[in-house]
């Protein structure tokens, strides 16, 4: 860490105001010494041994983005610029004194109703900038997503402002590719769906904005789990449970904008931050809220267990018209007869409820004759997949007994659907393989469609998840051989979670474990992460063939094909050792191929191996021809 006193660049450091981005960056209160002008210096200092180029790079994304949107808005800090200096790269922002939100809240900590309302409000607005595509960037218009919501990164200022802070992990998006992907998470403020799929938009932008609105009213968050268990949290936010209840002094109207928010289903939540921002300005301007008048339409009840006060913003009861003191003089008819009042309406509704039970029965009986012919065309291969799935969904629809009159096919249809997976499964761990991104699309959607008619089916979940890791695994994949390295790790970690959730989900099943070892092959270049994944699986049961060496030789090809071409290391003195090192991985990878001679690409392999190991060993002597410098 600098000493205080210290400088980077033109900038004095005056104090550390706290971190960003883990342990690798700090921020500091700091003087520029041309303007003498305060401003917040972003520091990332690389020491020896350190990998941050791609946080860097992200970081430096990120100051151009913000730098951009503070244009549009005062409710992010200006960027001055930013630079390399001494090994050290840092960012000029615009200081602003205050707190952070975190500091505020939080811990039985809260905010008053209104000013959770209008804090959350002015956020909602800078996203709704932030969302629109009136950004350009590499030419073209684009949308901005922030991606790492939570109070740590929203500032109170003296003055009464607020401002959103790190850009350091925004990305910008297409209106046709309104998505990225990114890893780095806070699980508390990140929605269902990202923590499914790692994917982030516009909605997780949201979801995060919501679960500060419930934070800042309860001081608590919505989902909590203890500290050493972020898998319990994990799993209470993706499983569709209701918050926690509000406190009793939170209005009713407010308490709908955060249930609204934070709904388990995505239609159900806030389309955009504008949206959210005018049922916030409502709210505090006592007009008609949306949230609320929805919940009413649908018969919600609202986030609290407990009676409470009248609320801020509600309308006034009816008033009521007291009794009058004299009692009304009411005639007496004589009573109507059991016979008058009862019996002239007994025989037609039993001929209704006759006629009702009719028509299901008569319903049901042509659904299941059309079903049990479904189920016999496709025992005798008449139909395909897809043309069953809609004949089946159509029957399930028309059935007004839950589908009942369909049963004779489902699990016919069930199984054809699971079985469609399991070939591309085996086709994958033939000797060569012909499976690519469209079978395993193709068999990802049959197991979501058996996952519709039996969503507690673990091992159609397990194989699912299987599906989703390959499909991932190519994409990240193919982003590694065009360079995009960070969109790459994206879907790379997303194909890891996917192969060890599908492990987690079906005992002793080694497939997951040869999916992880491709994946750190030929997408992280982890040579020792694939060897043990391949060793988990031969525990398992799995023979280790031809192919699985072959991998492991191409791994070893791979780690010394980037040392080989690391123009950074020539003429350093590390330069002997890593040459050595590639040389090592050259003569075992050159073993490995000599051992399965004649499978796939093995032979041109081999000879490739050999003439990059020649390369490489002349360098060696030529250095020790050339002795110390």
């Amino acid at each position: 860490m600098f000493e205080v006193r210290g400088s980077v660049g033109r900038y004095e450091l005056v104090k550390m105001l706290g971190r960003r981005r883990g342990m690798a960056g700090f921020v500091y209160l700091a003087v520029d010494a041309e303007t003498r002008q305060h401003v917040a210096l972003k520091v990332f200092e690389r020491q020896p041994g350190d990998d941050l180029a791609e946080d860097i790079e992200a970081e430096r994304d990120g100051a151009k983005l913000q730098e951009q949107l503070a244009t549009h808005t005062t409710l992010v800090p200006a960027v001055y610029g930013c630079g390399d200096q001494d090994g050290v790269f840092y960012i000029a922002m615009e200081y602003v004194e205050g707190d952070d939100l975190d500091k505020r809240i939080g811990n039985g900590r809260c905010l008053s109703p209104s000013d959770a309302a209008r804090l959350v409000r002015d956020v909602c607005a800078c996203l709704a900038i932030a969302h629109a595509p009136s950004f350009v960037v590499d030419g073209k218009h684009r949308s901005i997503i922030h991606g790492d919501i939570k109070p740590g990164n929203i500032r109170l200022a003296t003055s009464g402002d607020v401002k959103l802070l790190d850009f350091g992990i925004a990305k910008p998006v297409t209106l046709t590719r309104n998505y990225t992907y990114n890893t780095h998470l806070t699980i508390e403020y990140s929605s269902p769906e990202r923590l499914n799929t790692r994917i982030v938009d516009a909605h997780a932008d949201l979801w995060a904005v919501g679960v500060v609105l419930y934070e800042a009213i309860a001081g608590r968050r919505p989902w909590e789990a203890p500290e050493e268990d972020p898998a319990a949290l994990e799993r209470a936010i993706t499983s569709g449970a209701r918050p926690a209840a509000l406190p009793d002094s939170c209005p009713n109207a407010l308490a709908h904008i955060a249930l609204k928010a934070l709904a388990p289903r995505l239609e159900d939540r806030y389309r955009t931050a504008d949206a959210m921002r005018d049922d916030l300005d409502a709210f505090l301007t006592r007009k008609p809220v949306v949230a609320l008048k929805e919940a009413s339409t649908a018969g919600q009840p609202t986030i609290r267990t407990a009676p409470r006060a009248p609320e801020t913003v509600a309308s006034s009861p009816p008033t009521l018209a007291a009794p009058s003191q004299t009692p009304a003089t009411i005639s007496q008819a004589p009573a109507p007869t059991l016979h008058q009042s009862v019996a002239w309406w007994v025989r037609p509704l039993r001929t209704l409820a006759a006629i009702v039970v009719g028509g299901l029965l008569l319903n049901e009986t042509q659904i299941r004759w059309r079903a049990n012919t479904l189920a016999a065309r496709m025992t005798g291969h008449e139909a395909t997949l897809d043309e069953a799935w809609t004949e089946f969904q159509t029957l399930s629809n028309r059935s007004l007994l839950l589908g009942a009159g369909a049963r004779p096919v489902r699990s016919v249809l069930k199984e054809a659907l699971l079985d469609d997976a399991r070939h591309v499964v085996a086709d994958y761990l033939a000797p060569l393989p012909s499976v690519h991104e469209a079978q395993w699309k193709r068999a990802a959607q049959s197991l979501t469609r058996a996952l519709m008619m039996e969503p507690g089916d673990r091992t159609a979940r397990a194989l699912l998840r299987y599906c989703e890791g390959h499909i991932a695994r190519i994409n990240g994949e193919a982003r590694v051989d065009r360079r995009q390295l960070q969109d790459a790790r994206g879907f790379l970690n997303a194909a890891v979670t996917a192969f060890n959730e599908a492990a987690q989900l079906r005992s002793r099943w080694p497939d997951p474990y040869l999916g992880l070892a491709r994946t750190y092959i030929y997408g992280f270049g982890d040579v020792e992460r694939a060897a043990e994944a391949m060793k988990r699986a031969e525990e398992m049961g799995y023979a280790l063939g031809a192919r699985e060496k072959a991998q492991i030789a191409d791994g070893y090809v791979r780690r010394a094909d980037k040392v080989r071409r690391d123009p950074s290391l020539r003429g350093t003195p590390q330069e002997r050792e890593q040459l050595e090192a590639a040389a090592a991985d050259y003569r075992k990878a050159i073993e490995l191929y000599g051992q399965v001679r004649g499978f796939a690409d093995a032979n041109r392999n081999v000879w490739f191996a050999q003439a990059w190991l020649r390369v490489v060993e002349k360098r060696i002597a030529n250095l020790d021809d050339a002795g110390p410098q």
